[in-house]
C-alpha cells in the first residue's frame, strides 16, 4: 500500500479530486470500459513504485479500516477478493448476463464451451470483483492478471466470467474474503449506486438472447432459472 498520504487514482480526465494524487491512464483509451479494465488488471505496470494496490470500482465507496483490511487480507496470501453474493457459478453467471443483457449471447456461449473444454467444472467459485487487494508484483498475480486481460478481450465483456477461470487456470494465493457488506453500508466499502448503462440496447440485447435456442440449451444444463436472485 502507499503511504497513508498518497492515494493514487488512475482516470481518463486528469480533472483535479480532492485528497488524491491523479495519474492519466495509459492502455487502449477505445471505451472507458475497456480502459477501465485495463486499468483495473495492470496495477503491475501502473505502480511499479509500490508493491501492494487496492483496486475500487468507481461505484464502490470507501470507508475506515481500509488499511488494516487489506494488511489482513495479503497476511498470508498474494491477492483477496470478496465471493459473489448470490452466486457460485461462472456459467449460470454467464447466462444471467446474457439474460440481462451485458453481451451478447454468442459472445458468452463461445467463452464457457472453451472453459468446459479445458475441464473447468460448474459451481467452482464465482467472485464480485469490484474490489481487488494484491501484491501485484509477484510473478504468479503477474500472470494471472496478463491472463486475465486476455480472457477479456477476447471474450464477453464481463470480467466476472472470466475471473474464475484465470484464477483456476493460473492460480495464486487466493484469499477469498467471503461475501462483502457492500450493499449494508456497514462494511470498509459501501455501493453509492450502479453504473451508468445504455438500458434501451442493454434490455434488447437481454431480449434477443433469451430467445435463443443455445440459451435455453445452456440453460437446462447448468440449472439457469429465470429471476431466483438479483442480476449483474
Amino acid at each position: 500500500l502507499a503511504p497513508a498520504s498518497i492515494r493514487s487514482c488512475r482516470a481518463a480526465s486528469a480533472a483535479a479530486a480532492a485528497g488524491w494524487e491523479m495519474r492519466r491512464a495509459p492502455g487502449p483509451a477505445s471505451h472507458p470500459a475497456t480502459a477501465n479494465r485495463y486499468v483495473k488488471m495492470h496495477p503491475h505496470r501502473l505502480f511499479p513504485e509500490h508493491t501492494r494496490s487496492i483496486y475500487v470500482d468507481g461505484n464502490v465507496e470507501l470507508g475506515a479500516g481500509l488499511r488494516a483490511l487489506a494488511g489482513e487480507a495479503l497476511r498470508a496470501h498474494d491477492i483477496a477478493v470478496h465471493a459473489h453474493p448470490f452466486r457460485d457459478c461462472l456459467y449460470v453467471e454467464a447466462l444471467e448476463c446474457a439474460a440481462i443483457g451485458h453481451d451478447w449471447m454468442w459472445n458468452f456461449s463461445r467463452q464457457i464451451r472453451r472453459y468446459r473444454a479445458e475441464g473447468l467444472p460448474p459451481h467452482n467459485g464465482l467472485f464480485e470483483c469490484n474490489v481487488l487487494i494484491r501484491r501485484h508484483h509477484v510473478p504468479e498475480v503477474v500472470r494471472q492478471m496478463d491472463a486475465w486481460w486476455n480472457e477479456y478481450q477476447r471474450g464477453a465483456k464481463r470480467d466476472q466470467i472470466s475471473f474464475p477461470y484465470v484464477a483456476w487456470r493460473f492460480p495464486a494465493r487466493l484469499n477469498c474474503l467471503g461475501p462483502s457488506r457492500i450493499r449494508s453500508g456497514q462494511g470498509v466499502f459501501m455501493l453509492r449506486g450502479r453504473h451508468r448503462v445504455a438500458l434501451g440496447a442493454r434490455r434488447f440485447r437481454g431480449y434477443a438472447n433469451v430467445l435463443l435456442p443455445t440459451f435455453w440449451i445452456a440453460a437446462r444444463r447448468f440449472g439457469w432459472k429465470r429471476n431466483v436472485v438479483p442480476g449483474g
